[in-house]
């Protein structure tokens, strides 16, 4: 590889199908590694890739990339681009929104897109991995007339073009021929045609396909010729009745006929620009009714039973209910072993120390207390893991199956980033906080059970206060 490209110059990169031009490309981005040499590359760079990369946002953003908007110059390069029919059968014209990865534009939409982007971006240097491919023959030729070629917004800037169309090879600069990996040939279209080497086997590769895009190259260059000369008969109709009576004579009418033209000139400009205006405004309309990506809604406040009904459902509810009975067990336990302590500590001594036989009763019994809460509270938590462990597998089952199971209009909807946030993120806190938030709900509901138990025991007047307390205590947590 060793190549100088002059400034301002238009040069085609040609070869069989997987001899290296995308990867040249690349080289000069340096997004390949580089063994040996030097790259130099003066300005600022635009690269066109072969695959459209598309932006989910309005198409207009997608060609202004984050750069000023000059209507003018937006209008002119979305001419040259062969976007405006486009446009004008989009629900929201240049405001529709375009779908992630650009799903709802066609392969060769998205190219022009593209184009467009670097065309506006107004670079130094323009590397095109073949831009024309995804697009008709007629198309691919009105961009090259008005965008890459000699006579087009670029004809000022370096242009490196990777293509496979023959007819636009006769207009470039010069020609580099890649085979296996390896520059073979350097020069204009009449020298590496004489040669008779590798381009020439090139062009014989590919003469069937050159000749029907010709055919269509043709067809389209009469049309336009036909419109061209429709236009100028017009253009010289007019110009006789305005200058001049039917007998060919000067009119006096001359100078009046020419204000009365300007006038109304003005006014269909006026009205033009007004058109436009409203227009723009209906299609920015048009684009928010026709959204595709809608805002991503989350509930806020107090999370509502259903969702904890159906995360205990995906647990079991017999296994759920088995759980809260073992740790009720494990407390009432608990409650129990404090209860055994303080009737011991109440058994009378006799010279500070109490009869051996009883002794060993309540030490017997506390240890089976405390052998019972422990095997309560293993058991519980075993239980516990293991449900919200189904829990888990149940739940991403079920999101899996509906994801796949969803039509590609939800794809266009929803960005790529938003499903797997639900398979990450989401699918994390039901396998992490979810279970210790529920781990704790039940601890805590426990202990409050077992306190209020103990007190009524120990003091029974309390039950006539813990009504009141509780309607007050529900007040302050609705309220706050």
């Amino acid at each position: 590889i060793d190549i100088d490209i002059t400034e301002g110059s238009l040069v085609a990169v040609v070869g069989q199908v997987g001899s290296g031009k995308s990867s040249l490309l690349s080289a000069l981005l340096g997004e390949m590694e580089k063994l040996d040499g030097k790259v130099f590359m003066k300005g600022s760079v635009a690269y066109v890739a072969q695959q459209a990369w598309i932006q989910n946002t309005t198409l207009q953003n997608n060609i202004l990339f984050g750069t000023k908007y000059i209507q003018k110059k937006y209008n002119k390069i979305v001419d040259c681009c062969a976007l405006t029919p486009d446009i004008a059968v989009l629900p929201g014209g240049d405001q529709t929104e375009i779908g992630e990865k650009g799903i709802n534009l066609s392969g060769g939409q998205k190219q022009r897109v593209s184009l467009a982007r670097s065309v506006y971006s107004n670079s130094d240097i323009y590397l095109l991995d073949d831009p024309l491919s995804a697009v008709d023959a007629h198309v691919g030729k009105h961009i090259f007339d008005h965008v890459i070629g000699p006579t087009g917004l670029l004809k000022k800037k370096t242009r490196i073009l990777v293509t496979h169309g023959l007819s636009f090879l006769p207009q470039v600069d010069k020609i580099i021929v890649l085979v296996d990996g390896r520059i073979t040939e350097v020069g204009s279209f009449k020298e590496l045609l004489n040669k008779d080497e590798a381009f020439a086997e090139f062009l014989r590769n590919y003469s069937s396909d050159a000749d029907d895009n010709q055919a269509e190259e043709d067809e389209a260059a009469v049309l336009s010729l036909s419109e061209e000369i429709h236009n100028l008969s017009e253009m010289r109709s007019l110009t006789t009745v305005s200058m001049g009576d039917k007998d060919g004579h000067p009119s006096s009418l001359h100078s009046d006929s020419l204000s009365m033209l300007e006038r109304k000139s003005s006014k269909i400009h006026l009205q033009s620009s007004l058109k436009e205006e409203k227009e723009k405004k209906m299609n920015m309309e048009k684009a928010e009714e026709t959204k595709l990506v809608q805002k991503e809604k989350s509930e806020t406040g107090h999370v509502k039973f259903n969702v904890f009904w159906a995360y205990i459902k995906s647990m079991g509810i017999l296994l759920t209910i088995l759980v809260c009975f073992l740790y009720s067990g494990n407390t009432a336990f608990a409650i129990r072993t404090n209860f055994w302590l303080a009737r011991w500590s109440q058994e009378p001594t006799i010279n500070g120390t109490q009869d051996p036989s009883k002794r060993d009763l309540y030490l017997g019994v506390y240890g089976a207390l405390g052998i019972c809460q422990a095997i309560l509270a293993y058991s519980h938590l075993v239980l516990f893991y293991y449900s919200v462990t189904q829990a888990g597998k149940h739940l991403h089952s079920g999101l899996l199956q509906n994801i796949l199971h969803c039509p590609m209009q939800f794809f266009e909807s929803v960005p790529l980033g938003r499903v797997l946030n639900r398979f990450s993120s989401d699918i994390d806190t039901l396998d992490v906080r979810l279970p210790m938030t529920l781990l704790y709900l039940i601890m805590n509901i426990a202990e409050v059970l077992s306190v209020l138990l103990v007190i009524c025991i120990s003091t029974v007047i309390f039950l006539v206060i813990v009504p009141p307390l509780l309607i007050l205590y529900f007040l302050v947590q609705v309220l706050q």
